[in-house]
């Protein structure tokens, strides 16, 4: 049982500025209310143009009665695309606990809205008015959220009460990304062979800041030529070249009344159904309306009121991007530790290791016990048996890792066992994946990187946790295949010479590794190899020293790779190996270490010839081909080919 009732937010990606002010927002509240906030990322879901975003989604399944005791969801953004009826139905889905509403208006729910059409009314007005604008182009998006379209036809309504005419070719679709918005700019200017217009509204500030790169680049100064206003008043706004005329939704403000409203439902205490929040329009010097001075940004507010504030106030000085750089390096050097190919046990040893650099103190990762492949998460059902693979705790000094063996629960009935973590205030739950493979997710709370490293590093070890995950698969197989066949049956798949796979075995557990990869949409590489100049050394030394020749070269084989790797003398000095989670680059120092190998047995055999192979490799999947086997070691016989031309032309040049 619980000692704090505890409130999940449902957002949709962690590291936006949006979702960190509705959590800075929620928490000021429930901190003082005595409520415990779990937060939900859950991505743009099924229709953003992101192939596997959905897999975000999967965590609300977690939001039950067992888990949670109300719900705050953030219907402006993670429900953003889809229809009012169909988010409504699914909200109410999630009805076993007290519901409210930031953004949009369900049916009872109760909700906080805000309201910007004023705000966008006085601020087009204002272009129009104080500044003498007329020729106006719209930073849109292609599939508007309700609130989105509402600003827009706000904007268009003002352009026609002014008698300002709007042709649909000034409405640029930027989607709300910076990237996009300036792509959108560049083919206008492609296409009218310039800029034709004098103001350019856009429908928030990160297509507002691409719009003022772009004039930029092209030698158009803001806002002399042409006024830029955005909308969100974001932390960049008060610090770009020159500060940003924007909107201010109040955005931590609706946070705290949904939350007060959340804990007064909770505790059946009066509340109002709806609560509005009006926003403001904050007039800078993008607009044409104020010069920077002594220091101070200026901003004029709604009422003309002139505010200034310091630089240092609130932005992102220097010494702060020193300390996000260093910050990303880390995380950079964190993925390339993690491309070791770990198995699934040797991963657990250092996890949270890994998690600890990076200031998480208190984590929890949890695996399926089967991994799930599915398409689509709206209404996932939880599997029934899962286990913590690893946990830290920071204030009991808890802590399970590699040395211990993980803890079997049912995660439907909660999201962690109770004594794994002493509180979950302040966590994020995250789902852990691989395109369209689940393999479970993860509770942690951020330290004091920025939180969009946090993303960063949940991405890593998503990516490391499916590559352990197909690498243990295959160790499994190849275990269960020795197990499954008598010292009568081993004979059969085992090269007497040599003592690997024979080339029955090979095929029997190379095909079961491939399966493997492909259920968790793995990658890895298959080899086809022989050794030079063997038929030399039969005619010159007998074929009793070939044969030497073959056992050393497939010890040396042996020695070189992994484990985990499969490999098989397929017949006469001709061997294959099928390496999981093998990379390009781990291959290829692999392949210098099994150069060097066979130097060294040249040196210390004492045999007459020298012993070198030949390999011909291919990454799969590969187009066309995929995961099939038969194909993989066709092509990989192809390039051993080109491998044996090139070192015969470089033994003729």
């Amino acid at each position: 049982m619980r000692e704090r009732k505890r409130i999940a937010l449902f957002i949709d990606y962690a590291e936006t500025e949006y979702s960190q002010k509705m959590v800075t927002g929620a928490n000021l509240v429930l901190k003082e209310r005595g409520y415990d906030l779990l937060i939900f990322p859950t991505g743009g879901g099924e229709n953003v143009g992101r192939v596997y975003d959905y897999q975000y989604l999967s965590v609300a399944a977690h939001m039950t009665g067992a888990n949670v005791d109300g719900i705050i969801f953030v219907t402006t953004q993670a429900l953003n695309y889809y229809e009012h009826e169909f988010v409504e139905s699914y909200i109410k889905s999630f009805d076993a606990v007290p519901i409210v509403s930031i953004g949009y208006i369900y049916g009872s729910i109760p909700s906080v809205v805000a309201s910007s059409d004023e705000a966008m009314r006085d601020m087009v007005s204002h272009l129009i008015k104080k500044h003498h604008r007329r020729n106006f182009a719209l930073l849109d998006v292609a599939k508007g959220a309700q609130d989105a379209l509402s600003r827009k036809q706000v904007f268009l309504d003002v352009l026609a009460e002014n008698g300002i005419e709007f042709g649909r070719d000034r409405a640029l679709i930027g989607n709300f990304d910076y990237y996009t918005a300036y792509r959108a700019l560049e083919e206008y200017r492609e296409r009218k062979g310039g800029f034709d217009f004098d103001a350019v509204v856009a429908l928030n500030d990160e297509m507002a800041f691409a719009c003022m790169d772009c004039l930029k680049k092209y030698g158009l100064q803001v806002p002399e030529d042409v006024a830029v206003t955005g909308f969100d008043n974001a932390a960049r706004a008060m610090l770009g070249t020159p500060p940003l005329t924007t909107i201010d939704q109040n955005i931590e403000l609706q946070a705290a009344l949904a939350a007060e409203k959340i804990c007064d439902v909770i505790e059946n205490k009066d509340y109002e159904l709806i609560t509005t929040v009006n926003a403001r329009p904050v007039y800078r010097q993008s607009c044409g309306c104020l010069a920077q001075s002594d220091g101070y940004f200026k901003e004029r507010s709604r009422t003309g009121r002139i505010m200034g504030s310091r630089y240092d106030d609130k932005g992102f000085g220097l010494a702060e991007w020193y300390v996000r750089r260093g910050e990303f390096v880390q995380v950079i050097k964190m993925f390339t530790d993690m491309q070791v190919n770990d198995s699934l046990d040797e991963f657990r040893q250092h996890l949270n290791r890994d998690m600890v650099e990076f200031g998480i103190r208190s984590a929890a990762i949890v695996l399926f016990e089967n991994p799930i492949s599915t398409d689509k998460m709206f209404y996932f059902t939880l599997p029934d048996s899962a286990m913590v693979f690893t946990a830290m705790d920071g204030d009991t000094g808890f802590a399970l890792d590699g040395s211990s063996p993980p803890v079997k629960f049912h995660p439907r009935k909660q999201i962690l066992p109770e004594y794994i973590l002493d509180s979950l205030d302040g966590m994020y739950v995250v789902s852990l994946f691989r395109n369209s493979v689940l393999y479970g997710y993860m509770l942690f709370r951020p330290g004091q990187f920025d939180i969009t490293v946090y993303t960063m590093v949940c991405r890593v070890i998503s990516n490391n946790l499916a590559s352990s995950y197909v690498l243990s698969k295959s160790a499994e197989e190849k275990k269960e295949l020795s197990d499954k066949y008598s010292i009568v049956h081993a004979i059969s798949v085992t090269d007497e010479m040599t003592g690997l796979m024979n080339r029955r075995g090979f095929l029997s557990l190379a095909e079961k590794a491939l399966d493997a990869s492909k259920t968790s949409q793995g990658s890895g590489i298959v080899l086809y190899g022989d050794i030079d100049g063997l038929k030399k050394i039969n005619d010159n030394y007998g074929h009793a020293a070939g044969d030497k020749a073959i056992i050393a070269e497939a010890q040396l084989l042996k020695k070189a790779f992994r484990s985990t790797d499969v490999i098989g003398r397929m017949g006469g000095d001709e061997f294959a190996i099928v390496a999981p989670s093998l990379g390009i680059p781990k291959y290829t120092e692999i392949r210098k270490n099994l150069d060097k190998a066979c130097e060294e047995w040249n040196k210390e055999s004492g045999e007459p010839f020298s012993l070198s192979i030949s390999l011909g490799y291919v990454s799969y999947p590969t187009m066309g081909v995929g995961y099939d086997l038969k194909s993989l070691l066709d092509m990989a016989d192809n390039a051993l080919y080109f491998e044996k031309r090139g070192k015969h032309a470089l033994r003729q040049g």
